[in-house]
């Protein structure tokens, strides 16, 4: 939990996204098995610019279906 808490503030603090647009999005990433705070920081990252997919994880995280780019500023 405490990596989904530091991703969740440094996105916030870089970009000054809707924090609970951030914590949602994370959270998607933490429970399909992403436990690194910097990379989940990074994938928050790369869905505001819309570069996240399903392709770039692993076929092995994905257990719960789609990961969708809904996150906004």
């Amino acid at each position: 939990m405490d990596a989904q808490r530091i991703a969740v503030d440094a996105l916030v603090a870089l970009t000054d996204c809707d924090r609970d647009a951030a914590i949602a999005f994370i959270r998607k990433f933490y429970l399909a098995g992403v436990r690194d705070p910097k990379r989940l920081t990074f994938k928050g990252l790369q869905a505001l610019r819309g570069d996240v997919n399903d392709t770039l994880i692993p076929s092995s995280l994905r257990t719960q279906g789609p990961i969708t780019t809904d996150i906004r500023c």
